[in-house]
């Protein structure tokens, strides 16, 4: 941009305004911006633009001169211009909006127009000078950038999932369980009304819920009978070694949080910090839930897998005082709407 054309923005953009004395050499202004340039006169018609103006769009003086302000921009624009300019008449402010400039060929390119009241001798707004700046480069540079993100929180999502089925891999009995998981909480979630992101968020915390168990020896993973207290607090440091793994992943929800509460109780009887109530994400409230459906109902070392009804008994029997009463509400209605987990899935999908 030129250092008058920077002036005049910055003119535009201090909310001042132009007198007549100073647009007196407005041809030499307007051709030295790099974008299209116009004067309306008080009806908002097109009275005079510059040589940028005409090279975009390819018309004559008599196909310019007179028309309304908005008579090249995208017809969905036309009312919100509309407005911005009876403001600039009314309040002799300068006003800023961004509008769609239709090209020749049709083409619709996205425009900053800025457009500031020209005043006659006696303090009357007598028209308006505005401008345009092509805003298309600056969105196609966000979209450019809002892909590259999508692409490493991609990359970033697979990895970690992959660490998730490297800690399956070394427990047969729970392969596939924290996809399991993951298929029940987000129906119980959906069912509460979490969506978007936060879905999203929770979908992976409930795939990786587990990861921690990287961290207990394999043999507590699989033995063939109920183990001892310590033995116990082994496995249940696998949320803190969960937590130690994803913390310092710059995701966009609280993932590692999510997975370092899931063993809480409502009551303060969980792990590993005895947190109660709504100091336990509800996320994490619904991943508590989840977890313990598909445990109950899945073949484990030292016992084989027992009936859906068992698990909603001791869901009932918690609900409240253990689990978050509205999970498990929403647990029930999901269950009863006919749920039924399907066979995890490959990485790839």
């Amino acid at each position: 941009m030129t250092a008058v054309a920077g002036r005049l923005l910055e003119r535009a953009n201090r909310s001042e305004t132009f007198s007549a004395s100073q647009l007196s050499n407005r041809e030499v202004l307007f051709e030295s911006l790099p974008g299209p340039l116009f004067v309306l006169d008080a009806q908002a018609k097109v009275t005079f633009w510059n040589r940028r103006f005409h090279a975009l769009m390819g018309l004559s003086p008599e196909d310019i001169q007179g028309q309304p302000a908005e008579f090249v921009l995208a017809e969905a624009d036309h009312a919100r211009v509309r407005a911005v300019i009876g403001a600039c008449l009314a309040t002799g402010k300068p006003q800023t909006v961004e509008a769609r400039m239709v090209m020749p060929d049709g083409a619709a390119v996205s425009y900053l127009w800025s457009g500031a009241p020209v005043f006659d001798g006696n303090g009357g707004i007598s028209g308006i000078v505005g401008f345009g700046l092509d805003h298309s480069q600056e969105e196609r540079a966000r979209d450019l950038l809002r892909n590259h993100l999508r692409k490493i929180e991609s990359v970033l999502t697979q990895t970690v999932l992959a660490i998730g089925v490297a800690m399956e891999a070394r427990d047969a009995y729970t392969a596939g369980h924290q996809q399991k998981v993951a298929q029940l909480a987000e129906a119980i979630a959906v069912r509460l009304g979490i969506d978007g992101e936060r879905l999203k968020g929770l979908n992976l915390a409930a795939q990786v819920h587990d990861i921690g168990k990287l961290g207990v020896p394999a043999d507590l993973l699989t033995m063939p009978r109920r183990l001892t207290e310590p033995e116990m607090a082994v496995v249940r440091g696998h949320v803190d070694w969960g937590y130690r793994i994803l913390r310092d992943i710059d995701f966009p929800w609280p993932v590692a949080t999510m997975v370092h509460q899931h063993h809480e109780r409502l009551d303060g009887s969980g792990y590993p910090l005895g947190i109660k109530g709504d100091e336990i994400l509800l996320e994490s409230r619904v991943l508590a839930v989840a977890d313990v459906v598909e445990a109950i109902t899945s073949h484990r070392p030292y016992r084989a897998a027992l009936d859906l009804d068992v698990a909603l008994e001791e869901l009932e029997r918690g609900s409240g005082t253990i689990y978050d009463g509205a999970v498990v509400s929403a647990c029930r209605e999901v269950i009863d709407g006919g749920f039924a987990f399907d066979s995890p899935k490959s990485l790839s999908r």
